[in-house]
């Protein structure tokens, strides 16, 4: 499923560490909120750039209003073609996987163990 919203960036930072850009997003058409993150490659942006460049980056892209597709199909096993017992096939569920691996998983998960550690001490 394609969701196509109208958003516009609220707050917007970058964690060098794990390379990855957090938003804070309104949805300008539904009135919500939303957070995500994005993996600095999409963006074309490596740890190696200087931090000026990307905190301006960050600081440039604050309140501007932005158009943005979130594709979640085949993200899920939910969403994956079944066969005619309703059955995922080992193919599907690679496929799957697959996708599942451009999403920042892995870096947003470092964020979060890292925040957890500072909260604990």
């Amino acid at each position: 499923m394609s969701l196509k919203i109208r958003a516009r960036i609220l707050d917007m930072s970058y964690d060098k560490t794990n390379n990855l850009f957090k938003l804070s997003l309104k949805d300008l058409d539904r009135a919500k909120h939303t957070n995500i993150a994005i993996k600095g490659t999409d963006w074309g942006v490596t740890p190696n750039l200087p931090n000026d460049m990307i905190e301006k980056f960050c600081k440039d892209m604050i309140g501007k209003e932005k158009n943005l597709l979130i594709e979640t199909e085949e993200t899920s096993l939910r969403d994956a073609k079944k066969d005619e017992k309703g059955v995922v096939s080992q193919e599907e569920i690679n496929k799957t996987y697959k996708n599942l691996n451009n999403y920042p998983i892995d870096e947003v998960m470092n964020v979060l163990h890292e925040e957890m550690k500072e909260d604990e001490g």
